[in-house]
């Protein structure tokens, strides 16, 4: 299985489209990542991942990776 992605530009990003392309569960996997929700949504797509992965730049322009099994649980931190 390929790797599902979203890719963010500096500012205001925009996810829109059709009904039933994805939009929902983009908000809530990144709620997800974020730590603000404990599960994702139970969907068929979902059972072919087990892990989310969040790619973050923090101030001062450190890369950091956030790690979390799809079935929720605990977040492992990495850096290059």
């Amino acid at each position: 299985m390929n790797p599902a992605e979203l890719k963010f530009g500096n500012g205001l990003n925009i996810i829109f489209g059709a009904s039933n392309t994805g939009k929902s569960f983009a908000s809530k996997a990144i709620l997800f990542m974020l730590g603000a929700i404990k599960s994702l949504p139970e969907t068929e797509e979902i059972t072919a991942y087990e892990s989310a992965w969040l790619g973050l730049t923090l101030p001062g322009g450190r890369n950091v990776t956030l790690y979390r099994p799809t079935r929720g649980g605990h977040f492992k931190l990495t850096a290059p």
